[in-house]
């Protein structure tokens, strides 16, 4: 919700009353976010995917960004707890509750003209880049806007152009 054409809000609404209880700037300018929320307990993680160009363009149009918001506990507002703008996802992103971390398969420009592609992790608490693992180059690497699934075996999935992508350990 672009609020006064300053940038992406995040509005959070009483789902018993319907009364709003917080409209927080979450991206400045270009911003928007389709399926990527992460909701856990009183938190919301929103990834920036404003300026996806499909299926057939380039991933690096995508805006950089992912940010945590947490509702306060009596409901009064919310509180962007960090900003982590390092990272350009290319999926919708996971949360691991078991290892408090946030997984997603990024982009960013390789140094040979191709799009590099990464699986990431974030730190849920406090939004550092914790590990992040070059998965290779080329456009057979394009995920097919799938979310990352975490299996039981630890490893982590993403659909791309070519099939499926599994990664294990480092």
């Amino acid at each position: 919700d672009a609020a006064d054409g300053d940038g992406w809000h995040l509005n959070v609404y009483n789902r018993t009353t319907g009364v709003e209880i917080c409209s927080i700037e979450t991206f400045a300018g270009e911003g928007g976010s389709e399926n990527s929320p992460i909701g856990y307990d009183n938190t919301i993680v929103i990834e920036n995917n404003s300026g996806f160009a499909g299926l057939f363009g380039s991933p690096l149009a995508t805006q950089n960004g992912l940010v945590r918001v947490d509702v306060n506990s009596n409901l009064s507002g919310c509180t962007e707890v960090w900003r982590n703008m390092d990272l350009k996802a290319s999926t919708t992103p996971q949360l691991s509750t078991a290892n408090g971390l946030i997984y997603s398969y990024t982009v960013k420009a390789g140094s040979n003209g191709n799009i590099a592609y990464y699986m990431s992790t974030i730190d849920f608490a406090d939004g550092t880049t914790v590990f992040e693992k070059y998965i290779g180059s080329g456009s057979q690497f394009t995920d097919m806007l799938q979310p990352v699934t975490i299996g039981p075996d630890g490893a982590y999935y993403a659909g791309t152009k070519n099939g499926l992508l599994v990664v294990r350990g480092d």
